[in-house]
């Protein structure tokens, strides 16, 4: 593993995370599966979870001094609490209780306490309110990021449309025409365009390619794993909750762009170590792949070439064998809402 914590640290931090999520001392079958992947792809502790011993938040704040690994754990706390259906009112509170320890102000704690009440439209509120997409917005409002045309009108954008028609003519084997080919097998169209998606998110699909995911639901999970994973900001973590409630617990119904709700598919078989495994890629690549990449730049770069400047690890082989599949491979597709 690439990522790894000394012995001793890892398997405090996995007491933690299980500490935090056990409803009446126990795990779910699939918060089992998840711990145990984060735990083996992450963390480099293959304690079986169910045999962890309790911590409170008190004592894993004294083991775990470092702060980007307290905020990680949060996060994996709070991943871990909403793919519970439903989820139970005492698991928010501890999870609360250990972020405060922690000194961990995390956003989406407001949006697992929704669902515990069943509050599923004030859930959307509060997340698009702490979201890494509305602050992006918020804080490039007018200054042309992502390729934006100076006025837009409608959603339509000739400018941006050429740049993506261009991709086209970028040579074999690049990542230009690579992620053309992923439009066309797909049928999408092209941002700038009728019924394109807006361009912060069209920078998922060039993500899709760079690190080689389709866009079957587990893909999708897998994508922005990868995502949550390597963005600095912290407000990344938000496209994984999301993800995990169109493609697990089906609390979003749906996100316009992406798809509607399909629940079921990260407690499927494979689905924690690709979740994982993911994720882990995500940490070591660590930059912003969403809104701090100018993806054209890298256009005629070869796919490889590109992957090595920006840093992406290879897949596990465990989750190849679990089912991973490559982003041009015609078996890794869904039915997108585009």
């Amino acid at each position: 593993m690439d990522y790894e914590l000394p012995n001793d640290v890892a398997c405090v931090a996995m007491r933690g995370l299980a500490s935090a999520v056990r409803s009446d001392g126990t795990l779910s079958e699939t918060q089992r599966s998840m711990l145990a992947a984060v735990g083996r792809y992450l963390l480099g502790c293959d304690t079986p979870p169910d045999q962890l011993e309790p911590i409170s938040p008190a004592e894993l704040a004294a083991a775990i001094p470092e702060e980007s690994l307290r905020r990680r754990l949060v996060h994996g706390m709070v991943a871990l609490e909403i793919i519970a259906d439903p989820v139970p009112p005492e698991v928010v509170a501890r999870v609360q209780e250990f972020a405060a320890a922690l000194q961990v102000d995390e956003a989406m704690l407001v949006v697992a306490r929704d669902y515990s009440k069943g509050a599923m439209d004030l859930a959307r509120e509060d997340y698009l309110r702490n979201s890494y997409p509305v602050e992006y917005y918020t804080e490039h409002a007018g200054d042309r990021s992502l390729h934006q045309s100076p006025a837009p009108t409608g959603g339509l954008d000739p400018g941006l449309a050429t740049r993506w028609h261009a991709l086209e003519q970028c040579p074999a084997g690049s990542l230009g025409r690579t992620v053309w080919d992923f439009y066309q097998l797909r049928h999408f169209a092209v941002p700038g365009t009728e019924g394109a998606v807006d361009p912060l998110l069209a920078q998922h699909d060039w993500v899709h390619c760079l690190a080689d995911y389709g866009t079957s639901a587990m893909g999708e999970i897998e994508v922005f794993s990868f995502i949550a994973g390597a963005i600095p900001d912290p407000r990344g973590f938000s496209y994984l909750v999301v993800i995990f409630g169109l493609f697990e617990t089906g609390y979003v119904p749906r996100v316009p762009g992406v798809a509607t709700a399909d629940p079921g598919h990260l407690s499927s078989p494979g689905g924690p170590e690709r979740f994982a495994d993911a994720v882990r890629r995500g940490i070591l690549t660590g930059v912003d792949v969403m809104g701090g990449i100018d993806w054209f730049a890298h256009a005629d770069q070869p796919i490889d070439d590109a992957r090595r400047q920006l840093g992406v690890p290879p897949k596990s082989d465990d989750a190849i064998r679990a089912g991973s599949l490559s982003a041009m491979d015609p078996n890794a597709v869904f039915k997108h809402a585009r």
